[in-house]
């Protein structure tokens, strides 16, 4: 089948007997699923999938860049508001890395919370000044079940619940009202 070389020694991998059949019988099984798959023959096959990955790379790419742009319009609505408000809250399922430091550069004269994910995986940011921004990151991980910290101007976490996102505004009000 295949040799490996570890510590100066030559190994040789081998089937024999009625392993040799199951190993035949998984690959056929396997083809054919691909086949199936992506709808052309075996000679295909290794074509096709770097057609994918190309293809894959350009749209998420794509998809990122797009973001930038999503979140450059947000902060540019958001910065034109007056009264300037005392905090800025966004939650996009699809947001990246890309995204939120896009916000958070546009956006650093304003307390800034940024949630992204959806299930059992997200991510949230916060950015500001003061110790609000420690405060309200522990009071918000809470909420969603996060794990994170923060000091000085910036606080992030890792999310793993959604569950309560409905109540992350209004937990930010309760927590902005007394200290404004």
């Amino acid at each position: 089948m295949y040799t490996e070389n570890k510590k100066g020694k030559q190994l040789l991998y081998f089937l024999v007997g009625s392993r040799v059949l199951k190993y035949l019988s998984q690959t056929v099984t396997r083809e054919r699923l691909l086949t199936d798959t992506l709808r052309n023959g075996p000679d295909a096959h290794v074509d096709l999938v770097d057609k994918m990955q190309k293809t894959l790379k350009v749209s998420t790419k794509t998809n990122s860049n797009l973001l930038k742009e999503i979140a450059l319009s947000e902060a540019k609505e958001k910065k034109l508001l007056e009264p300037k408000p005392s905090y800025v809250y966004f939650y996009r399922r699809e947001g990246d890395n890309d995204y939120i430091s896009v916000l958070t550069k546009e956006l650093t004269d304003y307390l800034l919370i940024v949630i992204v994910g959806e299930g059992t995986s997200g991510q949230l940011v916060i950015s500001g000044q003061g110790e609000v921004v420690v405060n309200l990151g522990k009071k918000l991980c809470e909420l969603l079940e996060g794990k994170g910290g923060g000091k000085g101007s910036r606080f992030n976490a890792k999310i793993s619940s959604f569950k309560s996102l409905s109540k992350v505004e209004e937990t930010i009000q309760s927590f902005i009202a007394p200290t404004s």
